[in-house]
């Protein structure tokens, strides 16, 4: 027995009979099993338990075992204190809060149907990529819309919690928050931590004041990186940084930080830092800080450069750098701009704004990569960016952890064919 199955037992209550008993003998009935909770503290929130018919409002924490309660602790949480229902598979010791109070448990084994669970446990390929992928031919399309619209908001509350951190790392500051999530967008899944390392050891201020010099901008980002430590590399830029570094100070990250392994040579890191610099000095911070004024076409400006090409010789890189690919670009639209646009909105409770974010994200162009390659071999196509980061989201979350019972498409999978 799994604990994901109980929760999902709990939540549709899917059981033989529902005339329960405690393990005391007292009469249960439950009015309302409460909100399932995927967050810290107890299982089901906000539940409404009638025991020997008095009505208690609460908590309902599940376990495999009850003596789970002490194994993770539960006794000494006053978090739990409000449980008012212990609902186990096997109960093998009594449940105690913080405060001394005994919880009431109610054992399901005697309830649940075992040929549903071994339906469930047979049924589930777990060493497929994406569990079930075998039925979602099947079901409604609605299913998939609903999916892609829920778990793409769960994605931008995942990168907004992300950015709503940096802001506060920034001290409120936007400016530099906006710097170091552009700065973090341009370094992809492969290098985005060495970027966000980059653009926290160049405050915004320094960008800002050398911004408009190309060159000088190129040697700061170069120099920072830890590019320029080579006998071989363009000299003018070895000069610029040796002065700019002194002037203010800075220490340049190692080399070695840097991932080149198994990354395709245009996505180097060294290449994504010239092309971090040309954007920075064609438009700044302007179109990250107010994307919903610009048109998503306008914004796709910033990476177009009629720049003269510096021929560099640095670890991945020899030679002029070509512009950044309209694929990369837009993804750096949607990491950078609108998620920084999205999280301001949910800081400032401006609900109009974020309806347009989520507009102008389906604009972008599908991504494609080996993940979103698996949901295309079981039917699932994809038109815009918003629905391929919500399958990002989906398999990352979800079926790569095998979390099908809390999955909106596994629960309702097994609903239809194992329906009790």
């Amino acid at each position: 027995m799994i604990e994901d199955y109980l929760h999902y037992l709990w939540k549709f209550q899917l059981f033989k009979s529902h005339k329960f008993k405690s393990v005391n003998g007292e009469k249960v009935a439950v009015i309302h099993q409460g909100t399932h909770n995927k967050h810290a503290g107890p299982d089901f929130k906000g539940a409404k338990i009638e025991i020997n018919n008095i009505r208690w409002h609460g908590h309902v924490e599940i376990h495999v075992k009850s003596s789970d309660w002490f194994n993770h602790k539960h006794q000494d949480d006053p978090a739990y204190n409000n449980v008012v229902l212990h609902v186990v598979w096997k109960n093998n010791q009594k449940a105690i809060t913080s405060n001394g109070i005994e919880i009431p448990a109610l054992e399901l084994e005697s309830y649940a149907d075992l040929n549903h669970w071994k339906k469930y446990r047979n049924r589930l390929p777990v060493h497929s990529d994406i569990p079930c992928g075998y039925a979602l031919k099947s079901l409604d399309p609605f299913m998939l819309e609903h999916l892609f619209s829920r778990s793409f908001l769960e994605r931008m509350e995942e990168k907004t919690e992300s950015i709503l951190i940096s802001l506060e790392h920034t001290g409120g500051d936007w400016i530099e928050t906006a710097w170091r999530v552009l700065a973090r967008a341009f370094g992809f899944s492969s290098n985005g931590k060495n970027f966000s390392d980059l653009a926290e050891g160049i405050p915004w201020q320094l960008i800002e004041r050398y911004k408009n010099n190309y060159l000088k901008l190129l040697a700061l980002l170069m120099g920072q990186g830890g590019f320029l430590f080579n006998s071989s590399v363009n000299q003018v830029l070895i000069l610029n940084y040796r002065a700019i570094r002194k002037m203010h100070g800075l220490h340049p990250m190692e080399l070695k930080q840097w991932n080149f392994g198994k990354i395709h040579p245009s996505n180097f890191p060294s290449r994504r830092i010239v092309q971090l610099a040309k954007c920075l000095h064609i438009s700044g911070l302007g179109p990250m800080l107010e994307p919903e004024k610009t048109r998503i076409s306008e914004l796709m400006k910033c990476f177009t450069t009629d720049l003269p090409e510096l021929r560099l010789d640095v670890k991945g890189l020899k030679g002029s750098v070509p512009d950044i690919g309209q694929k990369s670009a837009e993804q750096i639209i949607f990491n950078a701009h609108l998620s920084l646009a999205f999280a301001r909105g949910k800081e400032q409770r401006t609900p109009e704004l974020l309806i347009q974010i989520v507009a102008m994200a389906q604009e972008l162009g599908a991504e494609d990569n080996h993940v979103l390659r698996k949901w295309k071999a079981h039917g699932v196509e994809t038109e815009n960016i918003t629905q391929t980061q919500a399958l990002l989201w989906q398999f990352n979350q979800k079926c790569s952890q095998k979390k099908c019972l809390n999955c909106l498409i596994g629960s309702e999978i097994f609903k239809q064919q194992y329906d009790l």
